[in-house]
């Protein structure tokens, strides 16, 4: 059959371009294939075209309605389009035909975290593992619904999934980063700034990151030299948001109180508490008008 030749030409060839050209002419000589339709669908999603991707997922699972990898690819465009439920429906039908379908109970755990279920993506996080899913990935995704329900044993378990993430691999930033809101969590300060300085060296521009730092540089330790560090990263942070980042304003001003330089401080906190009223988030205002007060007055923030 011709159409079977340019499918599997489609799925041999190295050009993207290509490949979505044999899969059109395939569909073209065989319109009501749901396996043409599938790899169509797979090949739109590469190219972040989650609109026509999910046409022809739609079409693959309407045309074979026990098709798992359709189901399970058709939940992974919910999912990139933030329709959780829809998502969580897909995932399960693709489990309701193929029990064991790893990807499948990954991505399920996602969205389940997402909507705060965090008993269930928790089993099915594990259900992955158990069923030889054990990258760095699942790992960490296992560790963020560990951390998000925070049970008296859940940190001790995530800093664990996090530091097994690690071990998968060694250049995880957002691993570290996650390693590092545990050690928070658990007021292990010095912990979490190692952390946290290990994300920022794999990636510079890890705004998150350079916020955690600056503010727990701000707070703690060194006067002089932590102070500059601080400054160092609440600056690059407000760069890299445009000044448009209300919280690493507030960061870049602590640094500056924290160093002494109350001029600046107090320029960058005002600007913070402008940024913040035009979010309109009563506390984070409250807590910004707070630090504008004691930068004002020329006192610094307790740890």
């Amino acid at each position: 059959d011709s159409w079977k030749v340019r499918l599997e030409l489609a799925l041999n060839v190295d050009d993207p371009r290509e490949s979505l050209h044999e899969l059109q002419l395939a569909l073209a000589i065989n319109p009501d294939n749901a396996l043409v339709h599938y790899h169509l669908g797979n090949a739109l999603l590469r190219q972040n075209d989650l609109s026509r991707a999910r046409q022809h997922f739609d079409q693959a699972t309407r045309l074979k309605p026990d098709f798992a990898d359709a189901f399970g690819s058709l939940g992974s465009v919910h999912f990139l389009q933030n329709h959780l439920d829809a998502a969580k429906s897909s995932f399960n039908q693709c489990l309701s035909f193929d029990p064991e379908n790893t990807n499948a109970h990954h991505n399920l755990g996602c969205v389940l975290d997402r909507q705060g279920e965090y008993a269930d993506a928790i089993e099915h996080f594990h259900a992955a593992i158990r069923l030889n899913f054990d990258g760095g990935q699942v790992r960490n995704n296992l560790g963020l619904a560990l951390l998000h329900r925070g049970n008296s044993d859940d940190l001790d378990n995530a800093a664990r999934q996090f530091e097994t993430a690690i071990d998968r691999q060694p250049d995880f930033k957002d691993a570290y980063f996650n390693l590092g809101l545990v050690k928070l969590r658990q007021q292990k300060r010095v912990e979490a700034v190692r952390q946290f300085r290990k994300t920022v060296s794999l990636d510079p521009d890890f705004v998150p990151a350079l916020h955690r730092l600056a503010w727990l540089l701000s707070t703690t330790g060194n006067r002089t030299r932590q102070s500059s560090e601080a400054i160092a990263f609440a600056e690059r942070g407000a760069t890299l948001t445009d000044h448009q980042d209300a919280t690493i304003l507030h960061a870049l001003a602590t640094a500056h109180a924290h160093a002494g330089t109350f001029e600046a401080a107090c320029e960058a906190i005002d600007q913070a508490l402008d940024v913040a009223r035009q979010t309109g988030a009563p506390e984070l205002i409250e807590n910004i008008t707070f630090s504008a007060e004691q930068f004002h007055a020329g006192k610094t923030l307790a740890a």
